[in-house]
């Protein structure tokens, strides 16, 4: 052996459920779709706050402006809320987030998510 230890998310055993969960980004996760516009907008965990105290941040999974790629593929762009203790205002920044995107799309979209983060920092 080299001495190189194998990565936890290869590793096999009594944690590959939960590191398989959360390559995917499966976890406690609730997603709601909007296939018509290629937005998806779900709440996701967020990082644990120093206490422990368990968090949750709005994603929303936008199309990329511009025309399709070298493959025809025109690819998504990611857009996430600050992480909240209380999962139904993340839900509410989802709302917020998707509907300033069929607004103005992606500058609009950016613009919403400046303004939750700056709430966020001043609560």
């Amino acid at each position: 052996s080299d001495g190189r230890r194998t990565p936890p998310w290869r590793r096999k055993g009594e944690n590959s459920e939960a590191a398989a969960a959360a390559k995917s980004g499966s976890g406690d996760a609730a997603a709601t779709k909007s296939a018509e516009d290629g937005i998806e907008g779900s709440v996701v965990d967020g990082i644990p706050r120093s206490t422990g105290e368990k968090t949750w941040r709005a994603e929303v999974i936008v199309p990329r402006e511009g025309g399709a790629g070298p493959l025809g593929k025109r690819g998504t762009t990611a857009i996430r809320g600050p992480n909240r203790t209380n999962k139904e205002q993340a839900s509410d920044d989802v709302e917020n987030l998707v509907a300033a995107f069929k607004a103005g799309g992606a500058n609009e979209i950016r613009k919403v998510q400046r303004e939750l983060n700056r709430s966020w920092v001043k609560k």
